[in-house]
């Protein structure tokens, strides 16, 4: 197993996640926002 590999895999994984989240949180709180 190429052990760069993987971490760079995870890495961009792990950064995709806290994207998305972010822009889901964002988002949450601008219809929060716009509700209210």
């Amino acid at each position: 197993v190429n052990n760069r590999g993987l971490m760079n895999a995870l890495g961009f994984k792990i950064q995709v996640t806290i994207r998305d989240a972010l822009m889901m949180l964002h988002s949450w709180q601008a219809s929060k926002h716009f509700i209210a």
